[in-house]
C-alpha cells in the first residue's frame, strides 16, 4: 500500500513508506531489497559481520575495504592504498590499514619515496612535522634547512640563511625590524628607557609598553601608583593606575572594596553592599547596632572565635563573647561538633566536666564509659580507670567491688592469694583471709578453769564459718550437743546439767567447704 517494497502482510507500517529496519542491521528493508541483501537477516552473507558494517554484504569472503578501491582487504595486497604492499608494511612496522601511519600528513608511500620515516612524524627532529615541512617548502630530512645554525622549528625564516628571528611575527626579521616586539616603541627608545625590545610587556602587568607610554604609566613597574593593584588590573576595573586612591576616600585602591565609590571602602561580609550602607556588616544575623550594645564585634561574625556565628549563639542561648559558655573546657563550637551541651558543663552528669572527659579519653555523652557500674567521675575520684571496667584485673567489675566491699584497686583485697573474683565464684569471703582459716579444735574442756581456752570448749577460727554445724556425742553415740554458728561458749552442759567427765566424740561440718573435722575431747572437772 505504501509502495515501500515490502508486502503489507510483512510490513509493520503498511501505510508508512519510510519502512523500518526489520533485522536491525543498520540498513532499511527497502535499501536491502535494492541491494539484494536479506532484510530479515542482519548478516546476509553469513560472514559474521552485520550488513550495515559489511563493505561486501553479499560476499561471505570479504567484509572490509580499507582504501575504498572496491577490492576487499582479503584479496587486496595493499589494503590502505598507500603504494606499499601489506607484506612490506608489516616488515617495516607501518600499519597496512592506515595510509599515514605516523599521522604527519604524508602517506607512507610518499614518505618512502621522499626518504622520510613513515613511523616518525618529525623525521629530522627539528620540531616541525614532515607534512608541515613539505607545505612550507623546508627539508623534512634536514633540521636546519637554510644552514644558519637555527633549527627549522625555532627559525622564523627557515629558508633564509641570513634571517632567523621574528619576535613579533610580523614577517620582518628582527635584524631589519625597528620595533622587534611590535609594542609601538622603537627598539632604540626601548634601550634608552630600560624596557625590553624583545618583550612587548616588559613589566608583565598586562599592558604593552607602548600603551603604558600613552597612559603615562611606568612600563618598568607593574604597579605604577604603588596601590597594590597592577596597572593591567586597574585598567580592567577602570581605576586610575596613576592614582593610588582613585575615588579619593582615603583608602588605597588595593585595600578598597569599592575603589570608585568615595562613600564606601569596606564590604566585610562580601555581600556587595558597603559597610556604611549595610546594617549587618558581618552578616551574622545580628544588626550592627545590636552588636555594639551587646559588646560583640559587628565586623566579625564570630566574635569569640568558637566556630559559631554570633547570630547562632544568640539562638542557642550561648554567650557570643565567651568561647566556652559553660566553662567545661570545650569551646561552644567543639561541643556542637561532639554533640555535648554547650550550656551544661557536665552533659552526661557523671561528675566530670565535658572537657575533662576529653582529656581523660572518656565519653562525655555516656556517664559510665566502661560500663562497670561506676560513674566516670566516681572512678576518677577513687582512682580506678574509667576506661577499664576491671581496673585491678581480679575478675570483678569495679562497680561490683564497691558493692561487695572489696578494693577495686587491689586484686586480692584480703591478701589470701586468691583473686576477689575467684573468691566470689568459690563462695568464699574476699574480705576474709582464707589462708588462715584452718579449724583448730581444743581437745580439753575444764569448766570453771581460769584458762579461758579450757573453761569453754574452743574451736579456733570457727567464727569464720557461721554456717558450720558443731555436734558432740557420748561414747554411746548419743548426741549431747549441737549448734550452728557456734560461738565458743559450751561448758559441757546437757539438758541443764553438767555432763560427767570423760571422753566425747565431736564432728564439725563446714558446708561452705563441704568439709568435716572430727575427733575426741576430754571433759574434766
Amino acid at each position: 500500500s505504501d509502495n515501500d517494497g515490502v508486502n503489507d502482510g510483512d510490513d509493520d507500517f503498511p501505510n508508512d513508506p519510510d519502512n523500518k529496519d526489520s533485522d536491525e542491521d543498520g540498513i532499511s528493508d527497502k535499501e536491502e531489497i535494492e541491494n539484494g541483501t536479506d532484510p530479515y537477516d542482519p548478516d546476509s552473507d553469513g560472514d559474521g559481520m552485520k550488513d550495515g558494517d559489511d563493505d561486501f554484504p553479499n560476499d561471505p569472503n570479504e567484509d572490509t575495504d580499507s582504501d575504498g578501491d572496491g577490492e576487499g582487504d582479503n584479496s587486496d595486497k595493499d589494503d590502505d592504498g598507500d603504494g606499499i604492499s601489506d607484506e612490506e608494511e608489516k616488515e617495516n612496522g607501518t600499519d597496512p590499514n592506515d595510509p599515514d601511519t605516523d599521522g604527519d600528513g604524508i602517506n607512507d608511500g610518499q614518505e618512502k619515496e621522499g626518504g622520510t620515516d613513515p613511523n616518525d612524524p618529525d623525521t629530522d627532529g627539528d620540531g616541525v612535522d614532515d607534512g608541515d615541512e613539505k607545505e612550507e617548502g623546508t627539508d623534512p630530512n634536514d633540521p636546519d634547512t637554510d644552514g644558519d645554525g637555527v633549527d627549522d622549528g625555532e627559525d622564523g625564516f627557515p629558508k633564509d640563511p641570513f634571517k632567523s628571528e621574528d619576535t613579533d611575527g610580523d614577517g620582518i626579521s628582527d635584524d631589519q625590524d625597528t620595533d622587534d616586539d611590535g609594542d609601538g616603541i622603537s627598539d632604540e627608545d626601548e634601550f634608552k628607557n630600560g624596557t625590553d625590545p624583545k618583550n612587548p610587556d616588559t613589566d608583565g602587568d598586562g599592558v604593552d609598553d607602548g600603551k603604558e607610554k600613552e597612559d603615562g604609566t611606568d612600563p618598568n613597574n607593574p604597579d605604577t601608583d604603588g596601590d597594590g593593584v597592577n596597572d593591567g588590573e586597574e585598567k580592567e576595573k577602570k581605576t586610575d593606575p596613576n592614582n593610588p586612591d582613585t575615588d579619593g576616600d582615603g583608602t588605597n585602591d588595593g585595600e578598597d572594596d569599592f575603589p570608585r565609590d568615595p562613600d564606601e571602602d569596606t564590604d566585610t561580609d562580601g555581600s556587595g553592599t558597603g559597610d556604611n550602607t549595610d546594617t549587618d556588616d558581618d552578616d551574622d544575623g545580628i544588626p550592627d547596632e545590636e552588636e555594639i550594645k551587646n559588646g560583640t564585634d559587628p565586623k566579625n561574625p564570630d566574635t569569640d572565635g568558637d566556630g559559631i556565628t554570633d547570630g547562632e549563639e544568640k539562638e542557642n542561648g550561648t554567650d557570643p563573647n565567651d568561647p566556652d559558655t559553660d566553662g567545661d573546657g570545650l569551646t561552644d563550637g567543639d561541643e556542637k561538633l561532639r554533640g555535648t551541651d554547650p550550656l551544661d558543663p557536665d552533659t552526661d552528669n557523671d561528675n566530670l566536666l565535658d572537657g575533662e572527659e576529653i582529656i581523660n579519653g572518656t565519653n562525655p555523652l555516656v556517664p559510665d564509659t566502661d560500663n562497670d557500674g561506676l560513674l566516670d567521675g566516681k572512678e576518677i575520684e577513687i582512682g580506678t580507670n574509667p576506661l577499664n571496667n576491671d581496673t585491678d584485673k581480679d575478675k570483678l567489675l569495679d562497680g561490683d567491688e564497691i558493692k561487695n566491699g572489696t578494693d577495686p584497686l587491689n586484686p586480692d583485697t584480703d591478701g589470701d592469694s586468691i583473686l576477689d573474683g575467684d573468691e566470689i565464684e568459690n563462695g568464699t569471703d574476699p574480705n576474709l583471709d582464707d589462708s588462715n582459716n584452718e579449724i583448730l579444735v581444743s581437745e580439753v574442756l575444764t569448766p570453771g578453769s581460769s584458762n579461758r581456752l579450757e573453761s569453754f570448749w574452743t574451736i579456733m577460727n570457727i567464727e569464720k564459718y557461721p554456717n558450720a554445724i558443731v555436734e558432740v556425742y557420748n561414747r554411746n553415740g548419743q548426741k549431747v550437743f549441737s549448734k550452728t554458728n557456734y560461738q565458743n561458749d559450751w561448758q559441757g552442759d546437757f539438758k541443764g546439767s553438767r555432763l560427767p567427765g570423760g571422753s566425747y566424740y565431736y564432728n564439725i561440718y563446714l558446708p561452705d567447704k563441704d568439709k568435716n573435722f572430727s575427733g575426741w575431747i576430754f571433759l574434766t572437772y
